[in-house]
């Protein structure tokens, strides 16, 4: 069953698509009432679906933001991305495949890309 987003995932999501490709930002107005769906990633990450007011459809995804933060085994990534127009999810990764299960506060974030 579909659920709000926690204030953590809007305000990360949120901050993706502000600091995303210039087409991200046309993505903001549908965060306001997108809903996270009941999906969880078999590797216990906190990778998140979106559920949006018109239903998901098949086609390629495009990633509006993506960033990659530390080198080696060290490194690891957030990214959002839309299929056909609709948000569609967040993905959080590690390397090697050491994903977090939490997402980072935007403190942090900004630190990482001001450094």
């Amino acid at each position: 069953m579909d659920r709000p987003l926690t204030s953590d995932e809007y305000n990360l999501a949120r901050w993706l698509l502000e600091h995303g490709k210039p087409e991200a930002l046309d993505f903001l107005p549908q965060l306001d009432g997108a809903k996270a769906s009941s999906w969880t990633c078999p590797c216990g990450c906190a990778s998140f679906y979106f559920e949006v007011d018109v239903p998901r459809s098949a086609g390629e995804l495009n990633t509006l933001a993506h960033f990659e933060f530390g080198e080696g085994e060290a490194l690891w990534g957030l990214m959002i991305w839309e299929r056909n127009g609709k948000l569609n999810g967040v993905g959080i990764y590690g390397m090697p495949w050491r994903a977090s299960k939490a997402l980072p506060s935007l403190e942090y974030l900004s630190g990482l890309l001001n450094s």
